[in-house]
């Protein structure tokens, strides 16, 4: 089979596996869902949430747990993800609104998210071993089809977005690396927006500022002109970013707690 029609054929069976998923695991069973839920409910209510003591009741929550989420027990006090940066639960914000709170409608734009995911593991993989035609397909194939992983693109969390945002990161740096050819301030500034994003959306996503400075680094070393505005480019848009979220935190916690 040509390399070119595994991609879709992966994504068609992912997407299928996915949506299964996201209908028939039962409301709140994926690994701190109600929590990401809850996020986006006091979104819809008008204000961005504050972590606060008691959010972690263990005891009601082992409870809830233990009768597998049973219709009698509510879960709106399950708040312990206040501390999660926004973006996802931003982008997940219209789609609650629309859909009256709709987890299942919810679940489906995550799945979207981790298909996002899949495609660029085929795409790196392409471009890290060019000429090994069966690898790109079985790195796709891998990431689509791991039970687990599929479990957790069809939940409502926040790791689907910090996955894809760090995807697409690597094959910016990739394409840095790989450029015969001076590298353009669109590049950094791209890179920097979605290095910057990943400071909004979990902070998984700070494991790469150092992996882009250390490119940075062997890229323009010995031109520090060009370090210099490579540096710029990528720092300034992600800092900004950053500093939006972590000033916020300043202001309500107080103190040296940014995240």
């Amino acid at each position: 089979m040509r390399q070119k029609l595994w991609l879709p054929l992966i994504l068609a069976a992912y997407l299928g596996i996915g949506v299964l998923y996201a209908i028939y695991t039962p409301p709140w069973q994926s690994p701190d869902e109600p929590a990401h839920y809850n996020y986006v409910r006091q979104l819809a209510a008008g204000h961005l949430p504050v972590i606060a003591p008691g959010d972690y009741d263990q005891a009601y929550q082992s409870q809830v747990i233990d009768a597998l989420f049973a219709p009698e027990y509510s879960v709106t006090s399950f708040t312990y993800e206040d501390h999660q940066p926004p973006l996802y639960y931003l982008l997940q914000l219209p789609v609650y609104l629309l859909s009256g709170g709709s987890l299942l409608a919810m679940r489906l734009v995550s799945v979207l998210l981790g298909a996002g995911v899949v495609a660029l593991a085929f795409v790196i993989a392409t471009r890290l071993f060019p000429g090994h035609g069966w690898l790109p397909p079985a790195v796709a194939a891998f990431v689509a089809f791991l039970p687990q992983h599929v479990a957790m693109m069809a939940a409502v969390n926040n790791d689907n977005l910090a996955e894809l945002l760090v995807a697409a990161m690597l094959l910016v740096l990739l394409r840095v690396v790989a450029s015969q050819d001076e590298v353009g301030w669109r590049t950094w500034t791209l890179l920097g927006l979605l290095l910057g994003s990943g400071f909004v959306t979990k902070a998984t996503t700070y494991m790469m500022a150092p992996i882009a400075g250390l490119t940075l680094l062997w890229r323009c070393w010995g031109d520090w002109r060009g370090l210099w505005r490579a540096g710029v480019g990528v720092f300034v848009p992600a800092f900004l970013l950053g500093a939006l979220w972590w000033g916020r935190n300043l202001v309500i916690y107080g103190g040296f707690d940014l995240l």
